[in-house]
């Protein structure tokens, strides 16, 4: 598959960092998007397997992003990495 395919263009990059959105025609096969029209929410019997409900992922501690020791765990280093810090 040519590299091309894989990327978004710099127009559609600018589209999302000003509407929060970008459309991507041909993202997967029409007979998948269909069948993911026939499910509804409040329909179990469009339900293809039982709905599994979980809480939300919350964090045991807060989360700290300015140690004096440097120690930080995995996630506060992938939010620190992405906020620029080191």
């Amino acid at each position: 598959m040519p590299a091309n395919l894989l990327a978004l263009s710099a127009a559609q990059i600018d589209l999302f960092i000003t509407d929060g959105f970008v459309r991507i025609d041909n993202a997967f096969p029409r007979d998948v998007a269909a069948a993911a029209r026939a499910i509804h929410p409040d329909d179990p019997a469009t339900w293809t397997r039982p709905l599994m409900a979980q809480p939300p992922l919350m964090p045991s501690a807060p989360l700290q992003l300015h140690r004096p020791d440097g120690t930080y765990s995995a996630v506060e280093t992938a939010i620190r990495r992405a906020l620029g810090r080191s």
